[in-house]
């Protein structure tokens, strides 16, 4: 069975070519999966009281040479914001109970 001329002309210009362009790289970036974002880790850490706290944490990387910009809990994780001792930007990961390293992104 073949489809009338009529209609395939008609389906091609309901959607403009650069929508289609647009959506064609959408689907392949969303099913490429070293294109997607890293989900950050999920910590079962328990009791927020056995935690280091958030100056604990400053103090230990920054013995190792970060530069802090922000510490926040996410996802019962220590996320922190700032630069690694090489100059690069990045949010890191850390288990809040032992200060364990779990998860790097660069942010550019």
């Amino acid at each position: 069975m073949t489809i009338p001329r009529l209609k395939r002309y008609r389906l091609r210009r309901r959607v403009p070519s650069f929508l289609r362009r647009a959506l064609l790289l959408a689907a392949l970036a969303y099913s490429n999966p070293s294109l997607q974002a890293a989900a950050p880790p999920h910590c079962d850490s328990g009791n927020p009281a056995n935690w280091l706290t958030a100056a604990q944490m400053d103090e230990r990387l920054s013995a190792e040479g970060w530069a802090i910009s922000q510490i926040v809990s996410r996802n019962g994780c220590w996320a922190v914001r700032g630069n690694k001792p090489d100059g690069t930007r990045v949010t890191g990961y850390f288990d809040p109970l032992s200060g364990q390293q779990l998860q790097i992104d660069s942010t550019r």
